[in-house]
Order: C-alpha cells, then sequence, then structure tokens
C-alpha cells in the first residue's frame, strides 16, 4: 500500500518531468538547478552545446560557476526560487572589443503543494538577436507585413504556453484529486496505519491508529522509541525498536499476526495482526508504515467461546454422570425385585429406592427445562403479594429431607411480623429451596446451616450461610454462571448440573432483586444473601399452599393408549389394567384412528412424536369423528415447553402430560375425564 506521502512526491516527479520535457523540446539552452547552492540537476543538449561539456559533466556542478557571468545573476535566482516569480535579466560583457550581451530568463518550478522545488533558468548569448532585432526594426520600418507575422507568431507562441500550462494544472488537479482519494480510503479503511520518519520520529498516525496513541500526548512528532516505552511493557519494546530500526536500515519487511502484549499505559491486554514496510517519504528520506488490525474484540470472543465450549464439554460429562447415579441402583433394584419373589420387606425397600432415583432424574430434567425456559424469556411470573414467611416454610419443607439425611442443623431466624414481597410463591420457594440444598450438598455431615430474614429499608433480605467447603476468591465471581462447578474437595459427591445457581439468580433478578454470594475461602463456610424488593401490589396471594385432596378411585374407564414406545405403552396398560380400567394400545396416530372409530373409547393417553403420523394431526382427525368429539384426550409426551402445551391445546387436546407421571397424576385425570360423558358406538364392546 502507497503511503500518502508518495501522491505529493509522484505529483512532485510529474512537475519535473514536464520541465524536462519543455527542455528538451527547446532549441535554446537551458538548466534546471536547485537547492541554496542551485546546483545542477538537469540540461538540454543546447546548454551542453553552449559549454562545450557533457550533461554528466555539468549535473551536480554550481550554476554559477559554469556559465558566463554566472555569478552576477545569483541575486536573480535567489529572487525567483524564494518568490515564486519569473524573471528575466540581460547582461553585456564588454571586456571584449564589441559588447557580447547575455540573457538569463528564470521560472520557478514548484510541487504538488505549491512549494518551491527548483528554478528553470534559459541562458541565451543576445548579441546575434540584439543584431536581428535591429534588422527586424528596420524591416518594420519597411514593412508592416513583418511586424504581422512577428505579432502572429508571438501569439502561437503565447497560445502553446498557454496550452502547456493548462495541461500542467490539469495534471496537477488530477493528482489532488487521486491524493485527496487516497486519504480518505486510508481514512475509511477497517486497520490502523502510522508512518514512523528517518529520524524516527512519529510523523503520520491514521484516524483508524489514533486510539492506540490517544493517552500519549502530544505524540506527532515525538521520538519513536520513547512513545513505545510508555505504551508497552518489556521486552516487546525492545523487541519492536529493533524491528522498526531493522526495516528502516534494510528495507526488509515484517509482520506478525495475533500478537497480544499488555499495554502499559492502560493496563489491558490488545491483539494485533500488524506488517511494517520501508517507503520514501516526501523529503526523499526513507521512513516505516504500520499497518494493523485491532483483532483484541475478536481474540476475546474467541476465548470466550473456548470458555464456553469447555464449560459445555464438562456439562455434558456432568450430565451423564449425574443420569448413570441414578441408573445404577435402578438397574440394582429391578434385579433385586426378580430375586425377592415373597419378600415384601426387601420389595419395600427396593421401592422406595427405586422411587427417590426416578425423582432424581426428574428432577434433573425439570431443572434444564426450567433453565431453557428462563433463559429464553419463556418463564411468566404469576406475580402476587405474598408473604415470604409462607414461601420460607414451603422451601424449608421441601429442603427438610436433605438436610436431615446430611445430619446438618437448620437455624432459623425469622421475625415474625409479615415480609410481603411481590413475587410467584412457587418460583421463590424454588429460589430458597435451592440455596438450601446447596448449603447441606456442600457442609459436612453434621454441619450447621443458618437461615436468617429481615427488612432493611425498601428490601427484605434473607441469607443462607453454612460452614462446608466455602468458596475460593477466583470462584466467587463466576459461582452463578451457566454450567459453573467450583473445585470441590474429595467427598463431596451429590453433584448437580451447575445450573441450579444460574437459575436462582435469574429468578430473583426477574422479581426486580439481587443475589450476592460471600465466602472467607476453602474450608470457610459460604452465605448467599438475597435481596427482594418490598410488595407494592395490593393483591394477596393464599397465605397457605392450597392441598389438593385425594381423588377418589373413578369408574371404570375405556382407554385408548397411543405410544411408538412399546415397552412405555405396555407398562402404562399393565398400571391401568391394575387399577381397573379396560385398556387398549395402538402404536402410531393412523392405528389410534382405526382402532378408536372400532372402540369408542372415553379417555385416550396419545404421544406426540411418533412416525407414520404424530399425534397432533392424529388429535386433529380424532376431533373431526363423533367417538373423537366425546373422548377425553390427553398428550402424553416428553415434549414439555410452554409452545408444545400451547400447540397440543390448538390441536384439540383437553391436557398435556409430561413424562414420567405416576399412578396419582393418572388418577386425577381419570376423575377429570369422568365428568365428560363419552357417547358409545352401538357396536362398541
Amino acid at each position: 500500500m502507497e503511503h500518502p506521502g508518495i501522491i505529493g512526491l509522484s505529483a512532485n516527479r510529474t512537475v519535473v518531468s514536464v520541465h524536462q520535457a519543455l527542455m528538451g523540446q527547446s532549441h535554446l539552452p537551458m538548466a534546471q538547478v536547485v537547492g541554496s547552492q542551485h546546483v545542477i540537476s538537469s540540461v538540454n543538449a543546447a546548454f551542453c552545446h553552449l559549454l562545450g561539456s557533457t550533461a554528466t559533466e555539468l549535473i551536480g556542478r554550481p550554476f554559477a560557476e559554469l556559465v558566463p557571468l554566472g555569478a552576477e545573476c545569483l541575486n536573480l535566482v535567489d529572487d525567483v526560487y524564494r518568490t515564486g516569480v519569473a524573471r528575466s535579466h540581460v547582461k553585456a560583457r564588454e571586456d571584449q572589443m564589441d559588447p557580447v550581451y547575455w540573457s538569463y530568463t528564470c521560472l520557478p518550478v514548484k510541487g504538488a503543494a505549491n512549494e518551491p522545488l527548483g528554478v528553470l533558468v534559459q541562458v541565451t548569448e543576445t548579441s546575434l538577436f540584439n543584431a536581428r532585432n535591429t534588422e527586424i526594426n528596420e524591416a518594420l520600418l519597411i514593412s508592416s507585413v513583418k511586424q504581422h507575422e512577428l505579432t502572429e507568431n508571438a501569439e502561437r507562441l503565447n497560445n502553446e504556453l498557454q496550452l502547456e500550462i493548462a495541461k500542467h494544472e490539469a495534471a496537477e488537479a488530477l493528482l489532488r484529486k487521486n491524493r485527496d482519494t487516497f486519504f480518505g480510503l486510508i481514512e475509511k479503511a477497517p486497520f490502523g496505519l502510522y508512518v514512523v520518519d528517518s529520524q524516527f520520529r512519529l510523523q503520520h498516525v491514521s484516524s483508524g491508529a489514533e486510539h492506540v496513541f490517544s493517552h500519549i500526548t502530544p505524540h506527532i512528532g515525538r521520538d519513536f522509541a520513547e512513545i513505545l516505552a510508555l505504551v508497552w511493557e518489556e521486552p516487546f519494546v525492545g523487541q519492536a525498536i529493533a524491528r522498526f530500526r531493522h526495516t528502516l536500515a534494510t528495507g526488509e519487511p515484517y509482520a506478525e499476526k495475533e500478537l497480544a502484549e499488555r499495554r502499559k499505559d492502560i493496563a489491558e491486554v490488545e491483539s494485533y495482526d500488524w506488517r511494517i514496510e520501508r517507503i520514501t517519504l516526501p523529503d526523499g528520506q526513507f521512513g516505516v508504515v504500520c499497518y494493523f488490525y485491532d483483532i483484541s474484540d475478536h481474540t476475546k470472543a474467541q476465548e470466550l467461546l473456548r470458555v464456553a465450549d469447555r464449560r459445555k464439554s464438562e456439562f455434558l460429562a456432568t450430565l451423564a454422570h449425574e443420569l448413570r447415579n441414578p441408573l445404577a441402583p435402578l438397574r440394582n433394584g429391578l434385579e433385586l425385585l426378580a430375586l425377592s419373589e415373597g419378600d415384601r420387606s426387601t420389595w419395600d425397600k427396593a421401592h422406595g429406592m427405586m422411587k427417590r432415583q426416578l425423582d432424581q432424574m426428574v428432577r434433573l430434567i425439570d431443572e434444564l427445562l426450567d433453565l431453557s425456559r428462563i433463559t429464553r424469556g419463556a418463564v411468566d411470573l404469576q406475580r402476587l403479594r405474598v408473604d415470604l414467611h409462607t414461601v420460607l416454610d414451603q422451601a424449608v419443607e421441601t429442603s427438610r429431607p436433605v438436610i436431615e439425611q446430611q445430619q446438618h442443623r437448620l437455624v432459623l431466624d425469622i421475625p415474625t411480623t409479615p415480609m410481603f414481597v411481590d413475587g410467584d410463591g412457587m418460583r421463590l420457594a424454588q429460589v430458597f429451596n435451592n440455596l438450601l440444598n446447596n448449603a447441606a450438598k456442600y457442609t459436612d455431615r453434621g454441619g450447621l446451616i443458618r437461615l436468617k430474614a429481615m427488612i432493611e429499608g425498601n428490601d427484605v433480605v434473607v441469607s443462607i450461610a453454612d460452614n462446608g467447603i466455602g468458596i475460593s476468591a477466583q470462584d466467587q465471581g463466576r459461582v452463578f454462571d451457566m454450567f459453573a462447578q467450583v473445585e470441590r474437595a474429595q467427598g463431596y459427591a451429590q453433584g448437580g448440573l451447575g445450573i441450579g445457581l444460574n437459575i436462582v439468580k435469574h429468578l430473583v433478578e426477574m422479581h426486580g432483586g439481587r443475589i450476592d454470594v460471600a465466602s472467607g475461602g476453602p474450608e470457610k463456610g459460604s452465605c448467599f444473601t438475597v435481596h427482594l424488593p418490598v410488595a407494592t401490589s395490593t393483591e394477596l396471594a393464599p397465605s397457605v399452599p392450597v392441598m389438593v385432596e385425594r381423588p377418589t378411585t373413578p369408574t371404570r374407564k375405556r382407554i385408548l393408549i397411543v405410544d411408538d414406545n412399546e415397552d412405555a405403552a405396555t407398562m402404562m396398560a399393565f398400571l391401568l389394567k391394575k387399577l381397573g380400567h379396560e385398556v387398549h394400545v395402538a402404536h402410531d396416530g393412523v392405528e389410534a384412528l382405526t382402532l378408536g372409530q372400532r372402540i369408542w373409547p372415553e379417555v385416550v393417553l396419545m404421544d406426540i412424536g411418533m412416525p407414520v403420523m404424530d399425534g397432533i394431526t392424529a388429535c386433529v382427525e380424532m376431533r373431526r369423528h363423533d367417538w373423537g368429539k366425546a373422548a377425553y384426550l390427553v398428550a402424553l409426551t416428553g415434549w414439555g415447553q410452554e409452545e408444545d402445551k400451547v400447540r397440543s391445546r390448538k390441536a384439540g387436546f383437553d391436557e398435556h402430560l409430561v413424562k414420567p407421571i405416576g399412578s396419582e397424576v393418572l388418577r386425577v385425570i381419570l376423575a377429570k375425564a369422568s365428568g365428560t360423558k363419552a357417547r358409545t358406538s352401538p357396536g362398541a364392546p
């Protein structure tokens, strides 16, 4: 990429080329001089002939030493170089028999920025010209025709000169336009650019590079090594200085990708792709241009992706571990049941253990679904004015089995006065239940857990402290992150998916509150503190949980089970038959429609995700038939997101249940179905 200064240099070279072309076309002796000593930089053939020397012999020598009466015209050359105004001078050399006249015409040579580049000098021995001028004057007296011819020649020469001037101005205008376009592109380019000159000073900084030097004032014209020492740390400073000086001295470029260094001035790590090259500056000296891309944000984003990917892998490994934990005792329990026929005591122990492990798996799956709904903003809080006493009582009762199993001592410090908040009582109970379970899991057996609540200003503050394994300072900053698992001491195998505290944080913030964590470090316990705004609403939630009466055994029902999982369908059929119902099974939607037309079921328990015809389509088709309109249709599926429930309602299902369900839920559903009078066909069994 060409440095902006190259445009000006190219323009100057164009100007010099134009003057050299004029000199070459002229039959008059002409020379171009530069510098304060007026050294000859170029000559034409007529000038060489005048002095009887070659161009090589003349170029580089002072003008005044070469031409007749040269020393006497130095003031004239100085004046033209300084003012930029063309001038002429005629001088007679009278040390001969007949005076010899010499004429010097000086034209300024200017650069693209109107700076003086030199002087173009036309040297003419005018003695012969004077004689001819006398003859012309005499001829003019004789013939006006000659006068007219001379006038025409003069006008022609003038026109030619004006044309050359116009071409020169057009060339300069084009060069200026190109230079402006170049600078415009540089300023808008998605990279930074700066130039270091031959004296190792920072000469030019583009807008894309200003942020690098914004903390150094001034920086333009300042020693570049000094600037580097203010911005970067060693050893990078020494390395960078050496690279710039090497490129300046040798012209060898240098490039580096994804350089990451800590800045001294702002105490942050920045990353760059950069390249340096040597260029020729407008003053003719060498300089170094540096092009760079600031990839700091890109590098940070990549690091975040790596961290997220590592956490995802850790989470998947943890999920597999947590799901296998209950599977092992479930398998052992099944084998124990097979070996203990008639041993009621063993059956009861195995059944209780298997139920607990199944509940653990369901809890893990529910946590994942909760996390998905919360992070997608799909959770709608049922906010009412609720007394936190009720919420905390419910959370304590739910967590008590875990606490008692670990033989912890739970101390409650809760005032008797009401503590009203605007919130969803069920979700707030979930918050404090998770925090209590967390304290129980990470505290040694027989530990102490303290729950304290109070009103501070406009907040209700609840803290749950333990004397457990504690949290290191580095983990305290990420303990609420998704899939975060802090380092744990050997023996804390209760585990978890690392999402419970993330769910807690989201739920607290959805209630307009905040949660903090404090710990003295490993083995020094931890304390989680929740701040919730005091209630402003007036609608009061129920002060005690609503107890649902155990449903009575429903009357015998004709039930159609539709599930492509044959084991699931078979086990559900066995359970319903044990409860005294008539049960029929189909394994896809098409089979269910055929069977339903024949048996006219009162209740249909149907999976959604099935081959051939899915449950949604089958439900819509069933509702088009008389038997389907009368039946109580229940979606029994593993799809439990809110949008899944909306789809099932639109399709025509009366209920949407998420697998797995127990006999108690089945009794409730069948009790609801008892209120629906299903019509039977004449041929129904």
